[in-house]
């Protein structure tokens, strides 16, 4: 070999090792391999590896590299035990798992980090039990952590039909025990979970929750925002509805009531009396016992009560020249036509619009940003992907013929998450 070729090899040599060396220390065993390989990767060619082993703690993975010929049948062998540990301890698990895959050692390697959560807590440190059960089920995982946009919504795909079931509503040892399988997902990793005592299970879960979700306590802080939203909501536009329907409840009720009772003469002719009749007797049934539409949201149709009320005003209206003044039939029509020109100026029906759109704008409160859709699922998704936390504090509730999402703030795994971060601010405060 000539002196050019000479030198392009050991160029090739050079480039081989600066790819594994980075790999190595990057804790990416894709990366470690492309040096491996008889011809580097297209992708890996034009990488500047040296610039990641400019780090002074490069040095000792790069000394330990050139004792490795990239051409040895071992070689691979080699780089996933120097790349395994890193990996983990740089969170990378599709890199470790790949790892652990070419030394077949997945499942020791599951088993010494779930032995070590057992250690952990014995010794009273529980975050560190926390993070070594995360460690533990990720190696699991072929996808190096639980899919939770997929998983988290899962949870609550019965909610709209069986809510008593849902993980929020279920009581306390059972909850934190589902949470803590959800949030970590590996089969072997969960059977040591359910090993441990419910209290261990119950102080583990929050810092599980965190090894997950680093912003589990932004999203908690959302979900906090979000509940003392919709308590505004109910407390304010929610009760100001309540009040219009009784206003109205008890005026179409006095007028039904006159019109009963009306005595001849008090409407001519005969006809206007029978279509007054049916009149009351229709809003009468409208405005029964509204109550549970409000505490359920129905209010497009609650909206739509009201609607018809203004638009039969002018029925009203015109059926007054046949009523005699000064009748019941007449104070109670003159009462009721007063309610209504006042909720018209009130704009009661703006009003509806503005309660649901704010109802509505709690789910933003809690995500961050509005999804196209609008649809509950789709909010789930996302805030299951952004915080994966996120679907054991909160569940669907119905509003209108649609389901939103909502925190479940009364709920005892809500609870042990929601004390752990708010001790958290007082300890940071």
């Amino acid at each position: 070999m000539n002196k050019g070729g000479k030198e392009a090899a050991q160029e090739t040599v050079e480039r081989r090792r600066a790819l594994m060396a980075s790999g190595v220390y990057l804790g990416d065993i894709t990366l470690a391999l492309a040096g491996a390989t008889s011809e580097i990767p297209p992708w890996a060619a034009s990488l500047d590896a040296e610039k990641f082993l400019a780090d002074p703690d490069a040095q000792g993975v790069i000394r330990e590299i050139e004792k490795i010929d990239p051409a040895s049948e071992d070689v691979n062998s080699k780089l996933a035990e120097m790349t395994v540990d890193r990996a983990i301890l740089k969170g990378k698990f599709l890199s470790a798992t790949r790892c652990l895959e070419i030394l077949v050692r997945k499942d020791s390697y599951v088993d010494k980090y779930i032995a070590l959560a057992q250690k952990e807590a014995d010794q009273g440190r529980i975050k560190e039990a926390a993070d070594a059960l995360a460690v533990a089920a990720s190696l699991e995982l072929n996808e190096g952590t639980p899919l939770f946009q997929y998983t988290g919504p899962a949870l609550h795909d019965g909610c709209t039909t069986n809510r008593e079931k849902c993980v929020t509503a279920v009581p306390g040892e059972a909850a934190v025990l589902r949470g803590l399988q959800y949030l970590l997902e590996g089969p072997k990793t969960c059977a040591a979970v359910g090993t441990l005592s419910p209290e261990l299970r119950k102080q583990i879960l929050p810092y599980v929750a965190l090894a997950r979700d680093p912003d589990a306590a932004v999203f908690y802080d959302a979900a906090k925002r979000a509940h003392a939203e919709i308590e505004k909501i109910e407390a304010e536009d929610l009760a100001a509805l309540g009040d219009h329907l009784k206003r109205v409840a008890d005026a179409v009720g006095a007028f039904a009531s006159a019109l009963a009772g009306a005595a001849p003469g008090d409407v001519e002719p005969k006809e206007v009396l029978e279509g007054l009749l049916r009149t009351g007797s229709s809003l009468k049934k409208d405005f029964s016992d509204l109550k549970p539409l409000v505490e359920n949201l129905e209010l497009r149709r609650i909206r739509r009560r009201f609607e018809e009320l203004i638009e039969g005003k002018s029925e009203l209206d015109g059926a007054r020249s046949s009523v005699k003044k000064g009748s019941r039939v007449s104070s109670s029509m003159d009462a009721l036509m007063g309610v209504i020109e006042d909720l018209e100026k009130k704009g009661i029906l703006e009003a509806i619009d503005a309660a649901e759109e704010k109802i509505r704008a709690t789910q933003v409160t809690m995500l961050g940003r509005p999804v196209h859709s609008q649809e509950h699922w789709h909010y789930l998704r996302e805030m299951a992907f952004k915080y994966p936390v996120s679907p054991l504090m909160c569940c669907v509730r119905r509003i209108n013929a649609k389901w939103m999402v909502v925190p479940a703030w009364g709920s005892d795994i809500v609870r042990v998450l929601a004390d752990h971060f708010e001790q958290q601010k007082e300890t940071a405060g």
